[in-house]
């Protein structure tokens, strides 16, 4: 869930360098090789000289970066090295006393300081009940766990058309050639002789041409045909293993014909008995609420899963393994095979590993903690700089202190910690 206050890395480093007065902005206009323009500077001759960096932080250079070399006012030309050509209109920021390196690496060490303080509340969906796969909501990319087969067909993680979360998986056969991805299960000795059950979603406008198929080395089984109107969930249920079962895999196909599209989503696999622990979703701290989403029919125009269940938080605990999980008792609650489970938690904050990668954090904070310990990095040693330095860091880490004081984040009721 994104904050109210969500800035990206780029702003905040940006508010940073305006609070120490180390920021020049402007647009670059005649790029040349090593040098540009940029009429909206009026400085002396010489003035950029010995600054510490030119970056260029948004346009078709992003990421350039050189030493200041040369200002010239009457032509408005700034030189630096190493040599690069920038593109007119790219945007550059000049830093006199750090690199952008030095503010991204303090902005990060402010983050990381507010791990429990600078929490935000997050909803996961990307478990599903009693599934024997993994991935199977293809929100890590269909790379994660799936394999793909098909000459001349392309994959792809879809962002738009998809049910929920992150992506769906964008298959298009080649002409004349069947295409599918697929999964198995390395464990599939123990469930020998026992019967599964297996559904997919598939979103297609090309009748009888897409299905799911299940294999266990000796039958295969398939479902009807994709209809070929929009998102349709597709099953095969209840299929028996056989005794000399040599495999457990599950494909989503799309058949040999000219080339189509198809796309996959909420794909399952459920044994006849239920499955009781779940991996903790990644960075979640506290989780305080479970509920499913029982849906069976998609409402394109509303873009809505019917059928919320909540899940009585007496029915689960988190069981504090080398992976943390979710475990539910066997004897409150039975899992509802192939419904996703909505998990509601808390998140600590991550760093940011790009210019356009967001935080919820406080950005004041962050622009006040990063000052202090960039002032930090230069107070030690015999530099006649040494002294000033101190001085400011502990007028900006009194100002990130006060502004730390104002964080947390209230705990909902009965609220469950992953670590202890």
């Amino acid at each position: 869930m994104t904050a109210l206050h969500s800035q990206t890395r780029q702003q905040i480093r940006h508010y940073t360098s305006r609070l120490l007065n180390d920021i020049q902005t402007g647009v670059a206009t005649s790029p040349a090789s090593g040098s540009f323009v940029c009429t909206s500077w009026e400085k002396p001759d010489d003035h950029f000289n010995k600054w510490q960096e030119v970056f260029c932080y948004s346009g078709t250079g992003i990421g350039t970066t050189g030493n200041p070399t040369d200002w010239v006012n009457s032509t408005h030309t700034l030189t630096f090295l190493p040599a690069a050509t920038l593109t007119t209109a790219d945007l550059v920021e000049l830093h006199r006393i750090w690199t952008v390196a030095e503010y991204n690496d303090s902005i990060n060490m402010a983050i990381l300081s507010v791990q429990r303080e600078g929490m935000q509340h997050s909803v996961d969906e990307t478990i599903i009940l009693d599934d024997l796969l993994t991935n199977g909501t293809f929100d890590s990319g269909y790379t994660i766990s799936w394999t793909t087969s098909g000459a001349g067909a392309t994959f792809a993680n879809e962002s738009t058309i998809k049910l929920r979360g992150t992506y769906s998986a964008k298959v298009v056969n080649g002409t004349g050639v069947a295409a599918f991805l697929y999964q198995s299960v390395s464990n599939y000795p123990k469930y020998v002789n026992r019967n599964v059950t297996a559904k997919a979603w598939c979103y297609c406008n090309t009748a009888s041409r897409a299905r799911i198929a299940l294999t266990d080395g000796v039958n295969t089984w398939y479902s009807p045909y994709h209809t070929g109107d929009g998102w349709e969930r597709l099953s095969i249920e209840n299929k028996n293993l056989d005794a000399a079962s040599t495999a457990l895999t599950v494909q989503l196909r799309t058949e040999l014909g000219t080339a189509i599209t198809a796309y996959w989503d909420e794909c399952w696999l459920a044994p006849d008995d239920h499955l009781y622990e779940y991996t903790v979703p990644a960075s979640m701290v506290y989780i305080y609420k479970l509920d499913e989403d029982n849906y069976t029919t998609y409402s394109t125009g509303a873009n809505v899963f019917p059928g919320e269940f909540g899940i009585d938080n007496s029915c689960w605990g988190i069981l504090r393994s080398t992976t943390k999980k979710i475990k539910f008792h066997k004897d409150r609650y039975t899992p509802r095979a192939g419904t996703v489970l909505r998990v509601h938690g808390l998140v600590a904050p991550t760093v940011l590993s790009a210019d356009t990668t967001t935080t919820g954090v406080s950005p004041i904070y962050l622009a006040y903690q990063a000052a202090a310990f960039l002032h930090m990095s230069r107070s030690g040693g015999n530099s006649p700089d040494s002294e000033f330095h101190a001085k400011q860091f502990a007028f900006w880490q009194g100002k990130a202190d006060q502004e730390r004081l104002k964080m947390g984040v209230n705990l909902p009721p009965d609220s469950r910690e992953v670590e202890v």
